[in-house]
């Protein structure tokens, strides 16, 4: 009896999606791995290290810039399908003429405070780059909010794929991550348009429009979830900037590798949370009772962390090895640490789903904010002391923390009661 109220009706498309989503993690973190494997193999240490700081810098400020658009913007779309042109027409004009800008103009000041002016054109390829993802990802949200979970997995694969190609062609024979760094941006303009070319023709027609007061409304709308995202952003990544200025790009090389695969790990666990969201903001906007999704996302997400967390542990330095050489074993050790946030950041990323449903995004921003703060204090504090391990302590203590205040304001919302 249990399976078949699972696979009826909202049940069923949850679990089809959540296929698709896991199924696209899978996927695409496996094709993102080699493609970190082949950087490594042909960067080394150091290289990774510039690399990951210039990428890592660049998703920082647009972070701040992007307005915040993505939860919003989701929300709305799968509540009522007649706003879709106007907030993917404003939307994106925000990002294509605001934050992809501003951005540079970030990228230039901070090449100059950090003295670092010789990786400038590659820290404004990698603002690029970042900010075209953004658009990537903005169009794709209007795709998810309709469920169309089968068109973001295949868009996803084929830019995993296509990247890949380019950082293997592109580094093989020039060892130049200027030159990948403009291949990639090829793609995603090349993606961008393809992705425009299906939400014209199956959602609604989309053009770059500029409407003041809409515009005015909706930034006032997502306010919140501009802070709340950014600083989600840096209490997750701020560690690689950290120690690359504290110690050095080599031990930002080490540990970026630890980051890299931490990040594909959770997608399992994060792809069931954003594949029962749409489904979320449908039945209670439609005042229908949602304990049933909460309680199930939450059981199967905490299985599969588990068995990461253990798959890691055993694997780890075998994993590391192999794939990426001796060079990057000191990984494992803060890999292993690292790993046991997933016992907590995938959760977060859902209390914070069901929290913008909930229209309470100002908490969101909020909690994540004050993550964020006490993530780089901490490490600023403590990676004198301990090294880049210092950095995967304070992930683990920061991601527990928020996610206690964020589980408290769901069970005053009853959120996470049957109501029977």
């Amino acid at each position: 009896m249990k399976i078949r109220r699972i696979i009826r009706g909202s049940g069923w498309l949850i679990v089809k999606n959540s296929i698709y989503g896991m199924a696209g993690a899978v996927f695409g973190q496996a094709v993102a791995m080699l493609t970190s494997v082949v950087m490594g193999r042909l960067l080394g240490v150091q290289g990774v290290g510039t690399y990951s700081f210039a990428v890592t810098f660049a998703a920082i400020a647009y972070m701040f810039l992007n307005l915040g658009l993505g939860g919003i913007f989701q929300r709305n779309i799968a509540r009522d399908l007649r706003v879709a042109e106007k907030l993917y027409s404003n939307a994106l004009a925000l990002r294509i003429l605001f934050s992809i800008p501003m951005s540079f103009i970030v990228a230039i000041t901070v090449s100059v405070l950090l003295r670092r002016t010789d990786d400038l054109l590659m820290l404004l390829l990698a603002c690029f780059y970042t900010g075209l993802t953004g658009v990537f990802s903005l169009i794709g949200e209007g795709i998810t909010a309709i469920e169309r979970f089968s068109v973001s997995f295949w868009y996803n694969c084929i830019q995993k794929i296509l990247i890949f190609i380019s950082t293997f062609i592109t580094l093989y024979f020039t060892r130049s991550m200027t030159i990948m760094l403009i291949f990639h941006n090829l793609v995603f303009i090349i993606l961008i348009f393809t992705e425009l070319f299906y939400v014209n023709r199956n959602l609604c027609k989309v053009h770059l429009e500029l409407d003041i007061l809409f515009c005015k409304e909706l930034v006032r709308e997502s306010a919140p979830t501009i802070l709340g995202a950014a600083a989600e952003y840096v209490s997750l990544k701020s560690d690689l900037l950290v120690i690359s200025i504290l110690i050095g790009d080599v031990a930002n090389g080490l540990y970026s590798i630890s980051s890299n695969i931490y990040i594909a790990a959770s997608f399992i666990p994060l792809a069931m949370a954003k594949a029962a969201t749409p489904t979320f903001n449908r039945m209670y906007a439609n005042k229908e009772c949602v304990y049933g999704i909460v309680k199930n996302t939450f059981k199967w997400m905490l299985v599969a962390s588990v068995l990461l967390i253990v798959g890691i542990f055993v694997l780890g330095k075998w994993g590391i090895t192999i794939l990426w050489g001796s060079e990057f074993e000191m990984a494992a050790e803060s890999l292993k640490i690292l790993s046991v946030s997933l016992l907590f950041m995938p959760f977060n990323r859902f209390f914070e789903y069901l929290l913008v449903g909930l229209n309470k995004q100002r908490i969101v921003a909020r909690y994540t904010a004050w993550g964020a703060i006490f993530n780089v204090i901490a490490n600023v504090l403590l990676v004198p002391v301990l090294g880049m391990n210092a950095v995967a302590i304070t992930t683990i203590v920061t991601e527990c923390i928020v996610m206690v205040m964020e589980l408290k304001v769901l069970r005053k919302a009853k959120l996470l009661e049957s109501g029977e």
